[in-house]
């Protein structure tokens, strides 16, 4: 965690001379979908997500004219729901709360010469700072004088949470004036064993609405 920030910081003091048309600040609002999940009558594998609330700093680095280099640190939200039902066997119900600190690394691309729209990607690499899971699972009992036992669970995220999550990233930004103070952009993202479930790991692909904010 300590080498997160520590490239953060860093960055923050080394490329702040590179003056781009870049947003000063970028506040996202995502909603992840797990891959795996499982629905049936019997058993019941799955994990939903309301929705991921981020904010980013974009540090450019200029190569060309019109091809560039972006440096993003942010922290984001999650907070994520799992339901897991084993036939005649358990019952669980936990919820998954994590703040983060992340880091984009971007190669943004120019569509036209003349305008403001570019589209980019690359990759994505963050670390869990804090996390939390909390809910209930029951135990069905073959013992006629007690049908169930329940179990409250309230314990540190580290088991759902992977310490440090990567993915891969490509968005687009419509063409906006430079003298516009909001500039919108759109990404999607994948995430590789983005989380542990009861039964495994699972990827996420993450749809994002960023809103860029210019100062």
């Amino acid at each position: 965690m300590k080498y997160l920030f520590a490239l953060i910081i860093l960055s923050g003091f080394t490329l702040q001379s590179f003056g781009q048309r870049t947003s000063d600040l970028k506040f996202g609002i995502g909603l992840p979908v797990f891959m795996g999940n499982t629905s049936g009558e019997t058993e019941t594998s799955e994990v939903s997500a309301f929705p991921t609330l981020s904010v980013e700093k974009p540090i450019p680095i200029e190569i060309q004219r019109d091809e560039k280099i972006s440096i993003n640190p942010g922290i984001a939200f999650f907070y994520f729901k799992e339901n897991e039902i084993l036939s005649n066997s358990t019952s669980t119900e936990l919820n998954h709360l994590s703040a983060n600190g992340y880091v984009k690394f971007l190669y943004q691309q120019k569509i036209q010469r003349r305008s403001e729209a570019f589209i980019y990607f690359g990759g994505i690499t963050g670390v869990h700072v804090y996390s939390k899971t909390n809910g209930e699972k029951i135990i069905y009992s073959q013992n006629e004088e007690v049908d169930e036992f329940k179990e409250d669970i309230n314990q540190n995220g580290k088991d759902f949470f992977n310490t440090i999550y990567y993915g891969a990233v490509a968005g687009f930004q419509p063409d906006v004036k430079i003298t516009n103070k909001f500039a919108p952009s759109f990404e999607l993202a994948f995430y590789s064993n983005f989380v542990t479930k009861l039964r495994g790991k699972a990827n996420a692909v993450q749809l994002t609405v960023l809103l860029g904010i210019n100062m």
